[in-house]
């Protein structure tokens, strides 16, 4: 979990898969999901200058990027876990 710029707190919810802002000011809790079903979203914290949230999605080998203002998704491929396999 991390904090962005305002103080609110995101969690990646690893079973759900979802991304969890909590806001600083009012404690609620909001859930996006992102476009990746079961991508079990992990670590998640927001960039101080540009107000976006990033998160790791290891179930899907990605990595996650969301913007809060306009609550839209972006996602980038990363190597698989196996491919730093030595006999490749």
């Amino acid at each position: 979990m991390g904090a962005d710029s305002a103080g609110n707190i995101w969690v990646g919810l690893h079973e759900a898969g979802k991304l969890m802002k909590i806001d600083f000011e009012t404690t609620k809790m909001t859930l996006y999901n992102p476009p990746t079903e079961n991508s079990a979203l992990y670590t998640a914290a927001g960039d101080p200058k540009t107000g976006i949230v990033w998160f790791s999605e290891q179930g899907a080998d990605k990595l996650g990027r969301f913007d809060p203002k306009t609550e839209s998704f972006t996602e980038f491929s990363v190597p698989n876990s196996e491919s730093d396999d030595a006999e490749d």
